[in-house]
């Protein structure tokens, strides 16, 4: 029986790709067990918004990203 469920999503500023952005990752944990994954998806530093956990501005590169974590999220939930 699932007791504790969180879903955090980062950016790894530690692990920048040769064209300075940087790859975001997903951490789910479950009971205290943590598992983290890539998603496959890269954006510049300065638009993630940590405290947030989602892309900031309202670009439709922006607006795709959020979506898809969004939907990650309401999936991992289900």
């Amino acid at each position: 029986m699932i007791k504790t469920l969180n879903i955090l999503f980062s950016a790894r500023k530690d692990k920048p790709n040769t064209d300075g952005t940087i790859p975001l990752y997903c951490r789910i944990t479950v009971n205290g067990q943590r598992t983290s994954f890539a998603l496959q998806r890269n954006i510049a530093p300065d638009r993630w918004d940590a405290t947030k956990g989602k892309v900031k501005g309202i670009t439709e590169e922006a607006k795709s990203i959020n979506a898809y974590l969004s939907l990650l999220s309401s999936r991992v939930c289900k």
